[in-house]
Protein backbone atom coordinates (compact mmCIF):
# COMPACT_ATOMS: atom_id res chain seq x y z
CA UNK A 1 0.00 0.00 0.00
CA UNK A 2 1.30 3.46 -0.93
CA UNK A 3 2.11 5.49 2.23
CA UNK A 4 0.51 8.90 2.73
CA UNK A 5 3.92 10.54 3.12
CA UNK A 6 7.47 9.44 2.34
CA UNK A 7 10.68 11.33 3.12
CA UNK A 8 14.21 10.34 2.14
CA UNK A 9 17.37 12.26 3.09
CA UNK A 10 20.60 11.58 1.21
CA UNK A 11 23.93 12.96 2.50
CA UNK A 12 26.80 13.48 0.05
CA UNK A 13 30.42 12.67 0.85
CA UNK A 14 31.66 16.09 -0.22
CA UNK A 15 29.03 17.92 1.81
CA UNK A 16 25.42 18.90 1.30
CA UNK A 17 22.31 16.76 1.28
CA UNK A 18 19.11 16.15 -0.69
CA UNK A 19 15.61 15.80 0.72
CA UNK A 20 13.08 13.83 -1.35
CA UNK A 21 9.42 14.13 -0.37
CA UNK A 22 6.54 12.12 -1.78
CA UNK A 23 2.91 12.50 -0.73
CA UNK A 24 -0.26 10.67 -1.74
CA UNK A 25 -2.53 12.68 -4.02
CA UNK A 26 -5.41 11.24 -2.02
CA UNK A 27 -4.80 13.80 0.70
CA UNK A 28 -3.31 16.87 -0.97
CA UNK A 29 -2.12 18.62 -4.12
CA UNK A 30 1.22 20.21 -4.99
CA UNK A 31 0.30 23.58 -3.47
CA UNK A 32 -0.48 21.81 -0.20
CA UNK A 33 2.85 20.00 -0.41
CA UNK A 34 4.65 23.33 -0.83
CA UNK A 35 2.90 24.75 2.24
CA UNK A 36 3.69 21.60 4.24
CA UNK A 37 7.39 21.77 3.38
CA UNK A 38 7.61 25.48 4.30
CA UNK A 39 5.77 24.91 7.59
CA UNK A 40 8.01 21.91 8.29
CA UNK A 41 11.18 23.95 7.78
CA UNK A 42 9.78 26.78 9.94
CA UNK A 43 8.99 24.30 12.72
CA UNK A 44 12.50 22.83 12.42
CA UNK A 45 13.87 26.30 13.22
CA UNK A 46 11.55 26.66 16.23
CA UNK A 47 8.87 28.82 14.61
CA UNK A 48 5.95 26.52 15.42
CA UNK A 49 3.47 29.41 15.63
CA UNK A 50 3.78 29.88 11.86
CA UNK A 51 2.24 26.44 11.24
CA UNK A 52 -1.49 27.10 10.77
CA UNK A 53 -2.97 24.83 8.09
CA UNK A 54 -6.65 25.01 7.16
CA UNK A 55 -8.47 21.74 6.49
CA UNK A 56 -11.52 22.75 4.45
CA UNK A 57 -12.05 19.88 2.01
CA UNK A 58 -15.26 18.61 3.64
CA UNK A 59 -16.68 22.15 3.66
CA UNK A 60 -15.72 23.20 0.14
CA UNK A 61 -16.54 19.77 -1.32
CA UNK A 62 -19.46 18.46 0.78
CA UNK A 63 -19.25 14.63 1.04
CA UNK A 64 -21.58 12.93 -1.41
CA UNK A 65 -23.32 9.58 -1.16
CA UNK A 66 -22.01 8.47 -4.55
CA UNK A 67 -19.60 5.84 -5.79
CA UNK A 68 -17.61 7.35 -8.66
CA UNK A 69 -15.87 5.11 -11.16
CA UNK A 70 -13.69 7.08 -13.53
CA UNK A 71 -12.95 5.64 -16.97
CA UNK A 72 -9.62 3.82 -17.30
CA UNK A 73 -6.74 5.71 -18.84
CA UNK A 74 -4.35 4.47 -21.51
CA UNK A 75 -1.79 2.05 -20.10
CA UNK A 76 1.86 2.83 -20.78
CA UNK A 77 4.32 -0.02 -21.10
CA UNK A 78 7.52 2.03 -21.04
CA UNK A 79 8.06 5.76 -20.61
CA UNK A 80 11.00 8.12 -20.19
CA UNK A 81 11.23 11.36 -18.21
CA UNK A 82 13.71 14.02 -19.30
CA UNK A 83 14.44 17.63 -18.38
CA UNK A 84 14.27 20.52 -20.84
CA UNK A 85 15.61 23.91 -19.69
CA UNK A 86 14.29 27.26 -20.92
CA UNK A 87 16.56 30.19 -20.07
CA UNK A 88 15.23 33.73 -19.42
CA UNK A 89 16.27 35.05 -22.84
CA UNK A 90 14.66 32.14 -24.68
CA UNK A 91 11.48 32.55 -22.63
CA UNK A 92 11.32 36.23 -23.58
CA UNK A 93 11.70 35.29 -27.24
CA UNK A 94 9.13 32.51 -26.90
CA UNK A 95 6.58 34.80 -25.22
CA UNK A 96 6.86 37.21 -28.14
CA UNK A 97 6.39 34.38 -30.64
CA UNK A 98 3.38 32.99 -28.74
CA UNK A 99 1.57 36.34 -28.38
CA UNK A 100 -1.05 37.47 -30.89
CA UNK A 101 -4.00 39.81 -31.32
CA UNK A 102 -6.09 37.35 -29.31
CA UNK A 103 -3.53 37.05 -26.48
CA UNK A 104 -1.37 40.15 -26.59
CA UNK A 105 0.87 39.16 -23.67
CA UNK A 106 1.37 35.41 -23.33
CA UNK A 107 2.74 34.43 -19.92
CA UNK A 108 5.92 32.39 -19.62
CA UNK A 109 3.87 29.38 -18.48
CA UNK A 110 1.43 29.67 -21.39
CA UNK A 111 4.19 30.06 -23.97
CA UNK A 112 6.29 27.20 -22.58
CA UNK A 113 3.31 24.89 -22.16
CA UNK A 114 2.04 25.54 -25.70
CA UNK A 115 5.47 24.91 -27.23
CA UNK A 116 5.94 21.62 -25.37
CA UNK A 117 2.45 20.38 -26.24
CA UNK A 118 2.86 21.28 -29.90
CA UNK A 119 5.97 19.12 -30.26
CA UNK A 120 4.72 16.34 -27.97
CA UNK A 121 1.74 15.90 -30.28
CA UNK A 122 4.05 16.00 -33.30
CA UNK A 123 6.29 13.32 -31.75
CA UNK A 124 3.38 10.94 -31.12
CA UNK A 125 2.64 10.72 -34.88
CA UNK A 126 -0.91 9.77 -33.92
CA UNK A 127 -3.88 10.72 -36.08
CA UNK A 128 -6.40 10.14 -33.29
CA UNK A 129 -7.89 12.96 -31.23
CA UNK A 130 -6.06 13.89 -28.06
CA UNK A 131 -7.03 15.57 -24.80
CA UNK A 132 -4.96 18.22 -23.02
CA UNK A 133 -5.60 18.55 -19.30
CA UNK A 134 -4.12 21.53 -17.46
CA UNK A 135 -4.21 21.69 -13.65
CA UNK A 136 -5.25 25.03 -12.15
CA UNK A 137 -4.99 25.96 -8.48
CA UNK A 138 -8.32 27.18 -7.09
CA UNK A 139 -6.72 29.12 -4.24
CA UNK A 140 -6.67 32.79 -5.14
CA UNK A 141 -9.38 32.25 -7.77
CA UNK A 142 -12.22 31.28 -5.45
CA UNK A 143 -13.12 34.08 -2.97
CA UNK A 144 -11.25 33.65 0.33
CA UNK A 145 -14.57 33.58 2.19
CA UNK A 146 -15.17 30.16 0.57
CA UNK A 147 -11.61 28.86 0.20
CA UNK A 148 -8.60 29.98 2.21
CA UNK A 149 -5.22 30.53 0.56
CA UNK A 150 -3.84 28.20 3.26
CA UNK A 151 -6.31 25.39 2.61
CA UNK A 152 -4.71 21.93 2.58
CA UNK A 153 -6.20 19.25 0.36
CA UNK A 154 -6.94 18.79 -3.33
CA UNK A 155 -8.14 22.20 -4.45
CA UNK A 156 -7.39 22.23 -8.15
CA UNK A 157 -9.42 22.23 -11.33
CA UNK A 158 -8.60 20.13 -14.38
CA UNK A 159 -10.06 21.71 -17.52
CA UNK A 160 -9.52 19.88 -20.78
CA UNK A 161 -9.03 20.69 -24.44
CA UNK A 162 -9.88 18.24 -27.20
CA UNK A 163 -7.55 18.57 -30.17
CA UNK A 164 -7.63 17.04 -33.65
CA UNK A 165 -4.18 15.90 -34.68
CA UNK A 166 -4.64 15.63 -38.45
CA UNK A 167 -3.33 19.18 -38.75
CA UNK A 168 -0.57 20.55 -36.52
CA UNK A 169 -1.84 23.29 -34.23
CA UNK A 170 -0.20 26.71 -34.31
CA UNK A 171 1.54 28.00 -31.19
CA UNK A 172 -0.57 31.15 -30.93
CA UNK A 173 -3.81 29.21 -31.33
CA UNK A 174 -2.87 26.85 -28.52
CA UNK A 175 -1.98 29.76 -26.22
CA UNK A 176 -5.38 31.30 -26.93
CA UNK A 177 -7.15 28.04 -26.03
CA UNK A 178 -5.15 27.71 -22.81
CA UNK A 179 -6.00 31.31 -21.87
CA UNK A 180 -9.66 30.73 -22.70
CA UNK A 181 -9.70 27.78 -20.29
CA UNK A 182 -8.73 30.19 -17.50
CA UNK A 183 -11.53 32.59 -18.44
CA UNK A 184 -14.09 29.79 -18.48
CA UNK A 185 -12.96 28.68 -15.02
CA UNK A 186 -13.34 32.22 -13.67
CA UNK A 187 -16.84 32.42 -15.15
CA UNK A 188 -17.73 29.07 -13.59
CA UNK A 189 -16.54 30.28 -10.19
CA UNK A 190 -18.47 33.56 -10.42
CA UNK A 191 -21.81 31.98 -11.41
CA UNK A 192 -22.95 31.22 -7.86
CA UNK A 193 -20.39 31.34 -5.06
CA UNK A 194 -22.60 29.46 -2.59
CA UNK A 195 -22.44 26.29 -4.70
CA UNK A 196 -18.97 26.78 -6.17
CA UNK A 197 -17.42 23.58 -4.75
CA UNK A 198 -20.16 21.28 -5.99
CA UNK A 199 -20.33 23.02 -9.35
CA UNK A 200 -16.58 22.77 -9.94
CA UNK A 201 -16.50 19.11 -8.96
CA UNK A 202 -19.43 18.29 -11.24
CA UNK A 203 -17.84 20.11 -14.18
CA UNK A 204 -14.46 18.46 -13.67
CA UNK A 205 -15.93 14.96 -13.43
CA UNK A 206 -17.89 15.56 -16.64
CA UNK A 207 -14.69 16.38 -18.53
CA UNK A 208 -12.83 13.42 -17.03
CA UNK A 209 -15.50 11.06 -18.34
CA UNK A 210 -14.55 12.13 -21.87
CA UNK A 211 -11.19 10.39 -21.48
CA UNK A 212 -10.80 6.81 -22.63
CA UNK A 213 -7.97 4.28 -23.09
CA UNK A 214 -8.05 5.04 -26.83
CA UNK A 215 -7.52 8.78 -26.35
CA UNK A 216 -4.04 10.25 -26.04
CA UNK A 217 -4.04 12.44 -22.92
CA UNK A 218 -1.45 15.09 -22.05
CA UNK A 219 -1.48 16.40 -18.48
CA UNK A 220 0.29 19.68 -17.72
CA UNK A 221 0.95 21.00 -14.22
CA UNK A 222 3.02 23.95 -13.05
CA UNK A 223 5.09 24.23 -9.88
CA UNK A 224 6.30 27.68 -10.89
CA UNK A 225 6.13 30.40 -8.21
CA UNK A 226 5.60 27.76 -5.54
CA UNK A 227 7.73 28.21 -2.40
CA UNK A 228 10.02 25.19 -2.75
CA UNK A 229 13.15 27.30 -3.23
CA UNK A 230 12.38 29.10 0.04
CA UNK A 231 12.48 25.94 2.15
CA UNK A 232 15.25 26.36 4.73
CA UNK A 233 15.91 23.92 7.57
CA UNK A 234 18.49 26.35 8.94
CA UNK A 235 21.32 25.35 6.61
CA UNK A 236 20.34 27.50 3.64
CA UNK A 237 17.85 27.34 0.79
CA UNK A 238 17.94 24.65 -1.94
CA UNK A 239 20.29 25.01 -4.90
CA UNK A 240 17.99 22.89 -7.04
CA UNK A 241 14.39 21.68 -6.98
CA UNK A 242 13.24 18.88 -9.29
CA UNK A 243 10.10 16.86 -9.96
CA UNK A 244 10.05 13.06 -9.83
CA UNK A 245 9.32 10.99 -12.93
CA UNK A 246 5.73 9.89 -13.48
CA UNK A 247 4.60 6.89 -15.50
CA UNK A 248 2.23 8.74 -17.83
CA UNK A 249 2.32 11.37 -20.53
CA UNK A 250 2.85 14.51 -18.51
CA UNK A 251 4.64 17.85 -18.24
CA UNK A 252 5.70 19.39 -14.91
CA UNK A 253 7.02 22.96 -15.06
CA UNK A 254 9.41 23.98 -12.28
CA UNK A 255 11.21 27.27 -11.67
CA UNK A 256 14.92 27.27 -12.44
CA UNK A 257 17.07 28.30 -9.48
CA UNK A 258 17.45 31.82 -10.89
CA UNK A 259 13.69 32.35 -10.55
CA UNK A 260 13.37 33.42 -14.20
CA UNK A 261 13.99 30.30 -16.27
CA UNK A 262 11.85 27.17 -16.38
CA UNK A 263 12.79 23.50 -16.20
CA UNK A 264 10.23 21.26 -17.88
CA UNK A 265 10.12 17.62 -16.81
CA UNK A 266 8.51 15.77 -19.70
CA UNK A 267 7.33 12.15 -19.58
CA UNK A 268 6.62 10.37 -22.87
CA UNK A 269 6.63 6.86 -24.33
CA UNK A 270 10.18 5.89 -25.33
CA UNK A 271 9.59 6.15 -29.10
CA UNK A 272 7.88 9.52 -28.73
CA UNK A 273 10.67 10.84 -26.53
CA UNK A 274 13.34 10.03 -29.11
CA UNK A 275 11.50 12.12 -31.72
CA UNK A 276 10.64 14.86 -29.21
CA UNK A 277 14.13 15.42 -27.80
CA UNK A 278 15.61 15.62 -31.29
CA UNK A 279 13.11 18.12 -32.70
CA UNK A 280 15.21 21.04 -33.92
CA UNK A 281 12.36 23.53 -33.57
CA UNK A 282 11.99 22.60 -29.88
CA UNK A 283 15.74 22.73 -29.28
CA UNK A 284 15.84 26.28 -30.67
CA UNK A 285 14.29 27.29 -27.33
CA UNK A 286 15.18 24.50 -24.88
CA UNK A 287 18.39 22.78 -23.85
CA UNK A 288 18.68 19.31 -22.37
Amino acid sequence: MWPLLRVKVSFFRNGGFAVAVGVSHKICDTTSLGMFICDWTNAAKGNVLAVKPDFESSIFYPPGDLSINLPPTMERTSTLTKRFVFGPDKIKELKSKASSKLVTHATRNEATTALLLKYMMRASRSTADCIIAQTMDLRGRVPSSFLSDKALGNFFFLPTLKEHTEKEIELQDLVFKLRNNKKELDELINEDSDQVGERLMSSMLSTLYEMSPETETYVVTSWCRMPFYGADFGLGTPVWVAADSIDKTQVVLVDANDGEGIEAWVTLPEDDMFAFENDEELLAFAST
